[in-house]
């Protein structure tokens, strides 16, 4: 069964609820994607008509495109669409290919929660400031990195029923 069967077949409230985030986050980032290619047009239109850009636009792409990138993170988990080592798993034996999927999974739970930690302090830091990049326009920067700090705490949600799996596999294979 690959990971994206696991992940349609995978019973209870919490792994509907952590699908149910992910879609979510990837319904915006699908927003800011479709609204920075609106800019993008528009900037380049308004350059080829009048030989001007529009002020702000490349450091708004800047921007919105962490954005964009970190709120589709637990989406593409629950699809299975990340790099795997199946190469590597699947010349072992199918328990000892689960614990090496669970150690893997830990160690990236414990990376990706120390860094949804931390970006988190920074975003609420970023909030209080009303942090702003420099340029042509100012583009306040704390929305962004309030959905990158959510990105990355909805990717290590998304994360937990795949270890769950493979803890069950890790009992369930003799």
């Amino acid at each position: 069964m690959t990971h994206s069967e696991a992940e349609q077949k995978r019973p209870g409230i919490g792994g509907r609820a952590v699908t149910l985030m992910a879609r979510l986050l990837a319904g915006v980032a699908m927003v800011i994607i479709v609204f920075m290619m609106v800019a993008t047009v528009a900037d380049v239109l308004r350059r080829e008509t009048t030989g001007r850009a529009i002020p702000g636009v490349i450091e708004m792409g800047e921007v919105l495109m962490v954005a964009s990138v970190f709120l589709g993170l637990a989406f593409a988990e629950t699809r299975g669409a990340h790099v795997h080592m199946n190469i590597v798993l699947r010349r072992l034996p199918e328990r000892t290919a689960a614990v090496v999927t669970s150690v893997g999974l830990v160690l990236v739970l414990l990376v990706v929660g120390w860094m949804a930690i931390v970006t988190g302090e920074r975003a609420w830091a970023a909030f209080q400031t009303q942090e702003y990049r420099f340029g042509l326009v100012q583009i306040p920067v704390w929305p962004a990195r309030i959905a990158l700090a959510l990105g990355l705490a909805a990717y290590f949600f998304s994360l937990l029923p795949r270890l769950s799996d493979a803890l069950r596999k890790i009992r369930s294979v003799p």
